[in-house]
């Protein structure tokens, strides 16, 4: 079964012709006034290993802090590769946070959790100003 070399979350990532992989804007946490926060684009690339590089079913799962399912791609067929690595990019647009707290991203080959990590909704105050 594939597993995950690593993944992350960014604002932006492109894959060109020749395969480079170009990444904007990493990170693990998202700091708001107040929600519920729409996260305007929110992309999530995933590097697989997959050692016998035959094609896989991937698919990419945020839940809310309730254990609830925010968002799913639902199943992405990854093609073959002989060398047995994969890059799959998911994006989501216009995503809205409810409640503050951390939420889980799942990774899922061939309908297996691959792996869970933690994007977390902070709230912070308003600075007051200054007089």
């Amino acid at each position: 079964m594939p597993d995950v070399e690593w993944s992350l979350i960014c604002d932006y990532c492109i894959l060109d012709q020749a395969g480079k992989l170009s990444i904007v804007g990493i990170f693990e946490r998202v700091i708001t006034e107040s929600v519920p926060v729409m996260h305007p684009a929110l992309y999530i690339v995933t590097r697989w290993r997959n050692p016998g590089g035959e094609s896989f079913l991937a698919q990419t799962r945020i839940w809310t802090p309730t254990e609830q399912l925010l968002v799913s791609t639902g199943q992405t067929h990854v093609p073959p590769n002989p060398a047995g690595q994969h890059v799959t990019i998911d994006q989501f647009r216009g995503l809205v946070f409810e409640r503050e707290g951390q939420y889980l991203v799942e990774l899922l080959a061939q309908d297996e959790t691959a792996r869970y990590y933690p994007l977390e909704v902070h709230l912070v105050a308003r600075p007051k100003e200054a007089r």
